[in-house]
């Protein structure tokens, strides 16, 4: 592409939005896996990354582009933890179902729809702890 007068940059400014609002540029390689950790977020090692949506945001060519990812381990522990401990396969389905609606709520955009759900969750299995990281 250098023939039009574009070359491909090796990297790009993310700017990563949590959950609880704190926003963060990571420099991240272009053409390769990045890994971002909670130590890349946060500033003390240790803390556990929050379930909740994430935005991440890039510039190019003076276009900016947006997209929300739901993280939701701790849930999704949460969820294992109740089909241990239950036979209620309704519930179990309807709880996946639901998990599935905050990622697929996140994806398109509509985040508020996403954390109502997922607070629903919270709500849900408030008593089936999963902070291990």
């Amino acid at each position: 592409m250098e023939e039009t007068g574009y070359s491909i940059p090796e990297s790009y400014d993310v700017t990563i939005t949590t959950p609880n609002g704190a926003v963060k540029t990571l420099d991240l390689k272009v053409g390769c896996r990045n890994k971002i950790t909670s130590a890349d977020l946060f500033t003390s090692n240790g803390l556990c990354l929050e379930d909740g949506i994430y935005c991440f945001e890039v510039e190019s060519c003076g276009v900016k582009y947006k997209i929300n990812k739901a993280f939701l381990c701790n849930t999704e522990c949460s969820l294992s933890k109740f089909i241990a401990l239950n036979d209620n396969f309704e519930k179990v389905v309807y709880y996946n179902s639901l998990i599935e609606a905050v990622k697929s709520n996140a994806e398109l955009g509509n985040v508020i729809e996403a954390n109502k759900i997922l607070d629903y969750l919270n709500r849900q299995f408030e008593n089936l702890n999963c902070e291990n990281c």
